[in-house]
């Protein structure tokens, strides 16, 4: 699993230019990859399996 600390995910939504760090990172991937992300970040909050 990847893991990004705070400065990288700053550095990432500036260059986006994006207001919503999740939407603009989603925009750029496919299907399956949205649902590992989804699904992973799911898990991490106790809202999946």
């Amino acid at each position: 699993m990847i893991q990004f600390n705070l400065q990288t995910v700053e550095a990432v939504t500036e260059a986006l230019g994006a207001n919503n760090m999740l939407d603009a990172v989603l925009s750029k991937l496919d299907a399956e990859t949205i649902q590992e992300v989804l699904s992973s970040i799911m898990r991490e909050n106790g809202l999946g399996r």
